[in-house]
């Protein structure tokens, strides 16, 4: 397999397939410490900001060494749609510069992308299921499954709603050793082919799901030696989320309704003592989620174990389980398909009795419990409480050599901040600036004006008026970007009319799709985005389309939520700040990125507008002004509703 050439060979084959490169010697010290950690072992963390190219940055030197290495390359980052960039864009570059097309990468997403021929059989087969009353659609997905190499359901043709999804896709729990169709399961068609590649390809989901499954048959990554973490700012989410539980009535609803799909294929006394059991369930579950929920704020810390409410939920899952497993051999000799879905019954009330164990034995140590209602549905959730601690000892200290990279590392103190939330505060640190002259390209605007505070009396007024002045000084190319649902749906609906006669073409996260704002962005000229956490971060939009950011509030995370609320008496507890700890510089990534939307290349330009007068006027704006990497900042005049 050939080896990367020399630099000079490298930067002239790099600029034949890259018209306008430019060398850039941050790049080029990026290559250089990737190559020496891949040269020994150990942990390197290295924030590269916008423009320094860190993704050829780390895919050059592994690309150069992939003969030494004895074990497979994981790469992962954030989100799918990133995923998929890293795997058709970047890495065919980067396979290209090297002259190595021999390399075997492959693509790993989580198992609910792929079609389960088990549940497909089902649907061909049973003359009972929902599927034949939409006879098309179901022809549909059975041709395109014919069709299909690798069975990966965001490729389909159609759209699929989640019920529609729920009944076709692979779960998480899906094995091929219980697998009656693997030789012919996409899943286990993808397990062969990743065994043999050199470099996976995935997202920090799928690779924290896999840590959680650990020692189990339902992991997908086999085991690898080097892993390098693309937009590693967004790890320790990704933790909580995949090292999570929930237990709801939605839930309890769902597996009712998996249920009465096996009615037809058990005999009437067996169906009569699940429908007994199921109704009981639902109905405890009724009266325990109203009347617990009943009083309770949005969302609530839990204090106390719930075993004395949720034991009769288990004493009714135990009877359906129980029921189900001891038909399970006789109804394997008459149905196949019925067979699997029994398994997959009791696998799913297995799960629900371990979740209900968990709320009940209150282990406060390891989870923070606490409880939500949003629009009537109100849900339980037991959240793991030290991501840190899981991440070093039974994540990290497995790896022979771990790249973390990202433009947000560091924060003003920093990388502790960051590295002491992901357990490796022994790893080497590298920080290297952006080569973009953002004097020249990025023009800054603040204000001191007190009645933007966010609770100030008429705050609402006075951010509408700041918004339309801001956009206007650039003719829309705008992100409106916000921390709040609520004032972002009132801020659209108070300007939309206003934005669109002025010729402005308005989207809003709360109405339009990420794919339809970002397809409409470009195609327009004079687009404002109004937009929530998913526009803050991984968007990449360069040229004269996005000339303009707005920040409607420092994005400090609410120290109100239960999580938040757990994190702070645990760092006040320890004798320190919940604000400078945590508080601060989460907000101060958080703005990094959002900041970091507006200028992608040398020959960008444009505006980034700060509407909240904490910048100025608190003595932690400090932060936030040398985080912008310029000393171009403008003060926005004063402005008062009547006047504009």
């Amino acid at each position: 397999m050939a080896k990367c050439s020399s630099k000079d060979a490298r930067y002239s084959r790099f600029a034949q397939l890259c018209p306008g490169y430019e060398k850039r010697p941050q790049q080029q010290k990026m290559i250089d410490s990737v190559d020496d950690l891949l040269g020994t072992s150990g942990v390197l963390m290295i924030e590269a900001e916008t423009g320094v190219g860190k993704t050829l940055g780390y895919l050059l030197p592994i690309l150069s060494r992939i003969d030494e290495l004895d074990k497979p390359i994981v790469l992962s980052t954030s989100t799918i749609a990133l995923q998929e960039q890293l795997f058709h864009k970047d890495i065919a570059l980067a396979k290209d510069i090297c002259e190595n097309d021999q390399v075997d990468i492959q693509l790993v997403k989580g198992k609910r992308n792929y079609i389960c021929y088990s549940k497909l059989n089902q649907i061909k087969e049973d003359q009972n299921d929902f599927f034949d009353s939409q006879s098309d659609y179901k022809k549909t997905i059975i041709d395109w499954v014919g069709d299909s190499l690798d069975g990966d359901l965001t490729k389909a043709p159609f759209s699929l709603d989640r019920s529609f999804l729920n009944r076709l896709a692979c779960t998480d729990f899906c094995s091929r050793l219980s697998c009656s169709f693997d030789r012919k399961c996409f899943l286990g068609q993808m397990r062969k082919r990743i065994e043999k590649a050199d470099i996976l390809v995935t997202n920090h989901h799928v690779l924290l799901s896999d840590l959680a499954l650990k020692g189990e048959d339902y992991q997908i990554l086999p085991e690898y030696g080097t892993l390098v973490l693309d937009e590693a700012h967004a790890l320790c989410d990704a933790t909580e989320n995949c090292f999570s539980i929930y237990f709801s009535h939605e839930k309890i609803l769902k597996n009712s309704h998996f249920l009465q799909q096996i009615y037809p294929y058990i005999s009437d006394v067996l169906v009569s003592d699940l429908k007994q059991n199921s109704e009981k369930l639902i109905a405890t579950s009724e009266n325990f989620f109203d009347s617990y929920f009943k009083n309770q704020e949005s969302s609530f810390l839990l204090k106390e174990p719930l075993e004395d409410f949720l034991y009769p939920f288990l004493d009714y899952i135990l009877n359906i389980k129980t029921i189900l497993e001891n038909h399970k051999q006789s109804q394997k000799e008459r149905s196949q398909n019925s067979h699997l879905h029994i398994e997959k019954l009791i696998d799913s009330y297995l799960n629900e009795e371990k979740i209900l164990n968990i709320f009940s034995s209150f282990d406060f140590d390891e989870y923070t419990f606490w409880g939500e209602k949003s629009e009537g549905q109100y849900v339980l959730r037991a959240t793991c409480s030290n991501s840190s601690e899981l991440l070093k000892n039974d994540f990290f200290s497995n790896i022979n050599q771990v790249l973390l990279t990202s433009a947000t590392l560091a924060t003003h103190h920093g990388f502790k901040y960051t590295s002491g939330k992901m357990g490796l505060e022994q790893a080497e640190f590298l920080k290297i600036e952006t080569p973009f002259d953002m004097e020249k390209q990025m023009e800054v605007w603040v204000t001191d004006d007190s009645k933007l505070l966010p609770f100030s009396k008429s705050y609402l007024d006075y951010l509408e008026i700041y918004c339309q002045k801001m956009i206007l000084q650039t003719k829309g190319g705008c992100f409106l970007l916000f921390t709040n649902m609520n004032t972002m749906r009132t801020l659209y609906s108070r300007m939309v009319d206003f934005l669109e006669s002025n010729e402005l073409t308005v989207f809003s996260q709360h109405i339009h799709s990420k794919v339809s704002i970002l397809d409409g962005f470009i195609e327009k000229p004079h687009c404002v985005v109004f937009g929530l956490d998913s526009f803050w971060t991984g968007i990449d939009i360069s040229g004269d389309h996005l000339r303009n950011v707005v920040i409607t509030k420092l994005p400090f995370p609410s120290p109100q939520l239960p999580l938040n609320k757990r994190k702070i008496a645990d760092l006040e507890r320890d004798g320190k700040n919940g604000f400078n700890d945590f508080i601060l510089p989460e907000a101060l990534l958080k703005f990094r990125q959002g900041v970091g939307r507006l200028i992608r290349t040398r020959k960008d330009k444009g505006q980034v507008a700060i509407l909240d007068p904490r910048i100025c006027l608190k003595s932690y704006g400090k932060f936030f002004f040398e985080a912008l990497h310029t000393k171009k900042i403008q003060k926005i005049p004063h402005y008062e509703p009547e006047v504009f």
